[in-house]
């Protein structure tokens, strides 16, 4: 098992999307990494008293159902409008995503 997850990773940049990442290590690894990033939250936040920067996410946390409604607005808004006689979502992929990510995972 070990060996299939070593194999997964060396073979990231070949296959992006198809490889399986639900092996016991990675699941172990990133319960690990949840963890770890709550116990640092927990002590920036509660224990030291640093507040300041949760302010966007408590925001967010508020608005959540505001903020899903308007990304689907902007997704179909992209469509809808037009830059250079193209949808200005196949513009922003062509010319900010293509020429750096390739097209497959541009």
């Amino acid at each position: 098992m070990i060996r299939r997850s070593l194999n997964c990773k060396l073979h990231v940049q070949r296959t992006p999307f198809v490889f399986d990442f639900a092996t016991n290590l990675n699941r172990v690894y990133t319960a690990g990494m949840a963890l770890y990033f709550l116990g640092v939250c927990y002590y920036l936040n509660d224990m030291k008293g640093y507040k300041g920067w949760t302010k966007p996410f408590l925001v967010y946390g508020m608005n959540a159902i505001t903020v899903f409604v308007l990304s689907g607005m902007v997704g179909r808004l992209l469509i809808l409008w037009k830059v250079g006689g193209t949808p200005a979502k196949t513009w922003i992929y062509q010319n900010l995503f293509l020429s750096w990510a390739g097209p497959l995972n541009g």
